[in-house]
Protein backbone atom coordinates (compact mmCIF):
# COMPACT_ATOMS: atom_id res chain seq x y z
CA UNK A 1 0.00 0.00 0.00
CA UNK A 2 1.72 3.20 -0.90
CA UNK A 3 2.17 5.69 2.18
CA UNK A 4 0.42 9.09 1.75
CA UNK A 5 1.35 12.10 3.52
CA UNK A 6 -0.53 13.00 6.78
CA UNK A 7 -2.09 16.24 6.04
CA UNK A 8 -1.06 18.73 8.23
CA UNK A 9 0.00 22.47 8.12
CA UNK A 10 3.38 21.63 7.98
CA UNK A 11 4.99 18.86 6.19
CA UNK A 12 8.48 19.20 8.08
CA UNK A 13 10.42 16.21 9.39
CA UNK A 14 13.74 17.86 10.45
CA UNK A 15 14.13 19.17 13.70
CA UNK A 16 17.15 21.21 13.95
CA UNK A 17 17.66 21.72 17.67
CA UNK A 18 14.01 21.79 18.70
CA UNK A 19 10.90 19.97 18.04
CA UNK A 20 8.90 21.72 15.27
CA UNK A 21 6.08 23.73 17.79
CA UNK A 22 9.35 25.20 19.62
CA UNK A 23 10.60 25.74 16.08
CA UNK A 24 7.29 27.70 15.43
CA UNK A 25 7.12 30.12 18.41
CA UNK A 26 10.35 31.46 17.23
CA UNK A 27 10.00 34.88 15.55
CA UNK A 28 13.30 34.02 13.24
CA UNK A 29 10.58 30.67 11.77
CA UNK A 30 9.87 31.77 8.28
CA UNK A 31 6.47 29.82 7.45
CA UNK A 32 5.99 30.81 3.62
CA UNK A 33 9.78 29.67 3.43
CA UNK A 34 8.72 26.32 5.22
CA UNK A 35 6.02 26.09 3.16
CA UNK A 36 7.84 25.98 -0.30
CA UNK A 37 10.70 23.33 1.02
CA UNK A 38 7.78 21.50 2.44
CA UNK A 39 6.30 21.53 -1.19
CA UNK A 40 9.48 20.40 -2.61
CA UNK A 41 9.75 17.54 -0.60
CA UNK A 42 6.40 15.86 -1.61
CA UNK A 43 8.26 14.82 -4.51
CA UNK A 44 9.28 11.53 -4.59
CA UNK A 45 10.85 8.64 -6.78
CA UNK A 46 7.56 6.94 -6.46
CA UNK A 47 5.40 10.42 -7.18
CA UNK A 48 7.68 12.50 -9.22
CA UNK A 49 4.85 14.47 -10.93
CA UNK A 50 1.80 16.51 -8.28
CA UNK A 51 -0.58 18.87 -9.32
CA UNK A 52 -1.85 21.74 -7.58
CA UNK A 53 -4.50 19.75 -5.94
CA UNK A 54 -2.32 16.90 -4.98
CA UNK A 55 -0.30 19.18 -3.41
CA UNK A 56 -2.24 20.66 -1.41
CA UNK A 57 -4.03 17.96 -0.04
CA UNK A 58 -0.78 16.60 1.26
CA UNK A 59 0.03 20.02 2.41
CA UNK A 60 -3.12 20.65 4.43
CA UNK A 61 -2.75 24.35 2.40
CA UNK A 62 -5.18 26.30 0.14
CA UNK A 63 -5.23 25.29 -3.49
CA UNK A 64 -4.36 28.81 -4.16
CA UNK A 65 -1.46 29.08 -2.29
CA UNK A 66 0.41 26.20 -3.36
CA UNK A 67 -0.32 27.65 -6.95
CA UNK A 68 1.78 30.72 -5.78
CA UNK A 69 4.48 28.82 -4.15
CA UNK A 70 4.21 26.07 -7.06
CA UNK A 71 4.72 28.94 -9.64
CA UNK A 72 7.75 30.83 -7.84
CA UNK A 73 9.95 27.33 -7.58
CA UNK A 74 9.33 27.24 -10.89
CA UNK A 75 10.32 30.50 -11.75
CA UNK A 76 13.45 29.94 -10.31
CA UNK A 77 13.90 26.49 -11.73
CA UNK A 78 13.44 24.36 -8.84
CA UNK A 79 10.07 23.02 -10.09
CA UNK A 80 9.08 22.37 -13.91
CA UNK A 81 6.27 22.35 -15.58
CA UNK A 82 4.75 19.58 -17.63
CA UNK A 83 2.67 20.92 -19.69
CA UNK A 84 1.36 17.50 -21.33
CA UNK A 85 -0.05 16.38 -17.61
CA UNK A 86 -0.52 19.92 -16.20
CA UNK A 87 1.34 19.30 -13.32
CA UNK A 88 4.82 20.24 -11.57
CA UNK A 89 8.11 17.75 -11.33
CA UNK A 90 11.74 18.58 -9.85
CA UNK A 91 13.42 21.44 -11.99
CA UNK A 92 17.55 20.98 -12.17
CA UNK A 93 17.56 23.83 -9.77
CA UNK A 94 17.27 21.52 -7.12
CA UNK A 95 20.85 19.46 -8.15
CA UNK A 96 22.66 23.13 -7.46
CA UNK A 97 21.66 22.71 -4.08
CA UNK A 98 22.67 19.00 -3.79
CA UNK A 99 25.96 19.03 -5.46
CA UNK A 100 27.33 21.46 -3.00
CA UNK A 101 26.50 19.39 0.25
CA UNK A 102 27.81 15.99 -1.52
CA UNK A 103 31.10 17.26 -2.48
CA UNK A 104 31.56 18.81 0.83
CA UNK A 105 30.95 15.38 2.67
CA UNK A 106 34.52 13.99 2.64
CA UNK A 107 33.91 11.39 4.18
CA UNK A 108 32.42 10.03 1.35
CA UNK A 109 35.56 9.88 -1.11
CA UNK A 110 37.43 8.16 1.79
CA UNK A 111 35.15 5.31 2.36
CA UNK A 112 34.59 4.32 -1.09
CA UNK A 113 36.89 2.23 -1.55
CA UNK A 114 36.18 0.77 1.73
CA UNK A 115 32.94 0.19 1.27
CA UNK A 116 33.73 -1.68 -2.39
CA UNK A 117 35.83 -3.89 -0.86
CA UNK A 118 33.27 -4.78 1.65
CA UNK A 119 30.38 -5.18 -0.76
CA UNK A 120 33.12 -7.62 -2.86
CA UNK A 121 33.44 -10.00 0.21
CA UNK A 122 30.35 -10.04 1.77
CA UNK A 123 28.00 -9.99 -1.33
CA UNK A 124 26.02 -7.31 0.44
CA UNK A 125 24.93 -3.68 0.03
CA UNK A 126 27.35 -0.81 1.73
CA UNK A 127 25.94 2.01 2.73
CA UNK A 128 26.51 6.06 4.13
CA UNK A 129 23.92 8.13 5.20
CA UNK A 130 23.54 11.02 6.79
CA UNK A 131 20.66 12.20 9.93
CA UNK A 132 17.65 14.28 8.81
CA UNK A 133 15.00 14.44 11.06
CA UNK A 134 13.52 11.34 11.19
CA UNK A 135 15.01 9.50 8.23
CA UNK A 136 18.58 8.56 7.03
CA UNK A 137 19.97 10.09 3.69
CA UNK A 138 21.76 8.00 1.59
CA UNK A 139 24.93 9.89 0.56
CA UNK A 140 26.82 6.12 -1.03
CA UNK A 141 26.05 3.40 -1.78
CA UNK A 142 27.39 0.12 -2.96
CA UNK A 143 25.62 -3.18 -4.41
CA UNK A 144 26.99 -6.70 -5.58
CA UNK A 145 27.02 -6.97 -9.42
CA UNK A 146 24.16 -9.46 -9.22
CA UNK A 147 20.81 -8.69 -9.23
CA UNK A 148 19.97 -7.15 -5.85
CA UNK A 149 16.04 -6.29 -4.66
CA UNK A 150 16.63 -2.64 -4.16
CA UNK A 151 19.84 -0.23 -5.40
CA UNK A 152 19.32 2.98 -3.53
CA UNK A 153 20.77 5.88 -5.39
CA UNK A 154 22.07 8.94 -4.08
CA UNK A 155 19.51 10.82 -1.87
CA UNK A 156 17.38 8.03 -1.39
CA UNK A 157 15.98 8.26 2.32
CA UNK A 158 15.52 5.33 5.12
CA UNK A 159 12.63 5.24 8.44
CA UNK A 160 15.47 5.82 11.28
CA UNK A 161 13.41 3.79 13.57
CA UNK A 162 12.89 0.65 11.28
CA UNK A 163 16.49 0.70 9.71
CA UNK A 164 20.10 -0.57 11.25
CA UNK A 165 21.71 2.71 9.90
CA UNK A 166 19.25 4.96 10.82
CA UNK A 167 19.51 3.11 14.91
CA UNK A 168 23.07 3.98 14.58
CA UNK A 169 22.60 7.37 13.07
CA UNK A 170 20.46 8.06 16.50
CA UNK A 171 23.58 6.95 18.59
CA UNK A 172 25.86 8.88 17.05
CA UNK A 173 23.51 12.17 17.15
CA UNK A 174 23.70 14.42 20.31
CA UNK A 175 20.94 13.53 23.07
CA UNK A 176 18.84 16.68 22.28
CA UNK A 177 18.94 15.90 18.81
CA UNK A 178 18.03 12.16 19.58
CA UNK A 179 14.79 12.85 22.02
CA UNK A 180 13.22 15.39 19.37
CA UNK A 181 13.07 12.63 16.71
CA UNK A 182 11.60 10.56 19.37
CA UNK A 183 9.13 12.89 20.75
CA UNK A 184 8.48 12.92 16.60
CA UNK A 185 7.70 9.59 16.35
CA UNK A 186 5.85 8.91 19.31
CA UNK A 187 3.25 11.91 17.74
CA UNK A 188 3.31 10.14 14.41
CA UNK A 189 3.06 6.56 16.33
CA UNK A 190 1.40 6.37 18.88
CA UNK A 191 0.40 2.82 19.17
CA UNK A 192 3.42 1.34 17.87
CA UNK A 193 6.22 3.66 19.71
CA UNK A 194 6.52 1.75 22.64
CA UNK A 195 7.81 -1.19 20.87
CA UNK A 196 9.99 1.04 18.34
CA UNK A 197 11.44 2.79 21.41
CA UNK A 198 12.87 -0.71 23.03
CA UNK A 199 14.30 -1.94 19.58
CA UNK A 200 15.94 1.29 19.10
CA UNK A 201 16.75 1.15 22.82
CA UNK A 202 18.41 -2.30 22.54
CA UNK A 203 20.20 -1.18 19.26
CA UNK A 204 21.70 2.03 20.83
CA UNK A 205 23.11 -0.85 24.22
CA UNK A 206 24.62 -3.11 20.98
CA UNK A 207 26.34 -0.49 19.94
CA UNK A 208 28.10 1.19 22.80
CA UNK A 209 28.78 -2.57 23.88
CA UNK A 210 30.33 -3.72 20.99
CA UNK A 211 30.45 -1.12 18.04
CA UNK A 212 27.54 -2.15 16.17
CA UNK A 213 23.77 -3.06 16.06
CA UNK A 214 22.15 -5.62 14.01
CA UNK A 215 18.29 -5.38 12.13
CA UNK A 216 16.68 -8.76 11.41
CA UNK A 217 14.32 -8.29 8.81
CA UNK A 218 12.61 -4.64 10.87
CA UNK A 219 12.51 -2.73 7.82
CA UNK A 220 12.15 -5.60 4.31
CA UNK A 221 11.71 -9.09 5.88
CA UNK A 222 14.03 -10.36 3.46
CA UNK A 223 16.90 -8.31 4.73
CA UNK A 224 19.24 -8.64 7.71
CA UNK A 225 21.14 -5.31 8.72
CA UNK A 226 24.27 -4.18 10.65
CA UNK A 227 24.98 -0.47 11.51
CA UNK A 228 27.86 1.53 13.06
CA UNK A 229 28.38 5.28 13.86
CA UNK A 230 30.56 7.26 12.84
CA UNK A 231 33.04 9.30 15.71
CA UNK A 232 31.72 12.79 15.05
CA UNK A 233 34.57 15.13 16.34
CA UNK A 234 33.32 18.57 14.23
CA UNK A 235 30.08 19.18 15.04
CA UNK A 236 29.10 17.74 11.53
CA UNK A 237 25.42 15.85 10.35
CA UNK A 238 25.78 12.66 12.04
CA UNK A 239 26.64 9.75 9.45
CA UNK A 240 26.31 6.15 9.89
CA UNK A 241 27.40 3.41 7.64
CA UNK A 242 25.38 -0.22 7.22
CA UNK A 243 25.37 -3.18 5.60
CA UNK A 244 22.27 -5.07 4.61
CA UNK A 245 22.41 -8.73 3.45
CA UNK A 246 20.13 -11.32 1.70
CA UNK A 247 18.61 -13.39 5.12
CA UNK A 248 18.71 -16.11 2.85
CA UNK A 249 21.93 -16.15 2.14
CA UNK A 250 23.78 -15.63 5.76
CA UNK A 251 23.30 -16.24 9.20
CA UNK A 252 23.06 -14.47 12.02
CA UNK A 253 26.30 -15.98 13.63
CA UNK A 254 27.84 -14.50 10.51
CA UNK A 255 26.20 -11.51 10.77
CA UNK A 256 27.16 -10.87 14.46
CA UNK A 257 30.75 -12.46 14.66
CA UNK A 258 31.83 -11.62 11.09
CA UNK A 259 30.19 -8.99 9.16
CA UNK A 260 29.08 -6.78 11.98
CA UNK A 261 32.89 -6.39 13.29
CA UNK A 262 34.07 -6.03 9.72
CA UNK A 263 31.82 -3.06 9.58
CA UNK A 264 33.38 -1.42 12.28
CA UNK A 265 36.64 -2.25 11.09
CA UNK A 266 35.57 -0.05 7.86
CA UNK A 267 34.26 2.55 10.01
CA UNK A 268 37.36 2.70 11.88
CA UNK A 269 39.50 3.03 9.10
CA UNK A 270 37.68 5.65 7.59
CA UNK A 271 38.34 7.74 10.78
CA UNK A 272 42.01 7.19 11.52
CA UNK A 273 42.14 8.53 7.77
CA UNK A 274 40.28 11.72 8.35
CA UNK A 275 42.11 12.32 11.83
CA UNK A 276 38.80 11.55 13.81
Amino acid sequence: MKHMPTKTKSAVTWPLHAPLHQLKQDRRYATTLVAGLDLLRCFSQAEPVLGNAELAERLGLPKSTVSRLAFTLAAFGFLRRNERLRKYELGPSVLTLAYPVLANIRERFVARRHMRELTDHTSGQTSMAILQGSEAIYVESFTPEEDWINRPEIGTTRPIMHTAIGHALLHACALEQRNAVFAMHRERSPDTWRKDEAVVRRSLREITERGFCAIWGTYRRELWAVGVPMRNLRGREPIAFNLSVLAYKTSKKAMLEGFGPRLVGLVRSVEAALGL
